[in-house]
Order: C-alpha cells, then structure tokens, then sequence
C-alpha cells in the first residue's frame, strides 16, 4: 500500500473508531458541553461533554509541537478521578489531588477522548 493509500486508511480506521464511541457513550450525544481550557499560544482547546452518569473530556492539540507533559487546568472532575483515553486504552490519566489538574501527552495535531473510569 503506497503511503497516500495509507494515510487514507488510518484515518477511516480513526473515524470508524469515533463513531463507535459516539455510539458507546451518552455524553458524546449529549448537549451538555462545557469548555473549560483554550491556550490560544499553545494551540491546545479541551472541553467536557456530561450525561447522567458519564464524562468525557475531548483535547486536541492544533500545532505542529509535541506536548509531552502538558498540563490541563481547572478539570472539571473530582480530585483523584481516573480517565482512559477512548482511542488508546493503555493510556490512563488521573486528575491531580491538589491541583485539580491533568497531565499529558500530546502529539502534533493529535485529540484524545479521555472516558470517566468508574
């Protein structure tokens, strides 16, 4: 498969996987959006989408940068509380007990669906 061919797959496979979440998981069809970060210089925007029993926050980085240890502030989940990341499930953040924070990593022009773990 020559690379355009490539790149076209991974990217159906990508949306394939999105659309199971979105059928997966109420919050992803519910209207209850909250943005709560945007670092315009860094180029990273996160949000939260909740229904009755369910969270997930969405976190896309739109540079060209790495982001390896970037920190999220003022999550809008309890201290302590466990997400897994939708698309990647080894990857597993916590919010900071103190600082009610997330740290992460971010590739170049990368999102990530991070699921409440109850």
């Amino acid at each position: 498969m020559d690379a355009p061919q490539s790149r076209n797959r991974s990217l159906l496979n990508l949306f394939k996987r999105l659309i199971k979440l979105r059928h997966q998981l109420a919050a992803l069809r519910s209207d209850n959006m909250e943005f709560f970060y945007e670092h315009y210089d860094e180029r990273v925007l996160a949000y939260s989408r909740r229904s009755d029993n369910e969270m997930v926050i969405l976190v896309i980085n739109f540079s060209s940068n790495n982001k390896d240890g970037y920190t999220l502030k003022n999550v809008p989940a309890k201290e302590g509380t466990k997400f897994f990341n939708g698309l990647d499930e080894g990857e597993i953040v916590c919010v900071d007990n103190e600082t009610n924070e997330l740290k992460l990593n971010l590739k170049p022009f990368e999102g990530k669906v991070f699921i409440e773990k109850n």
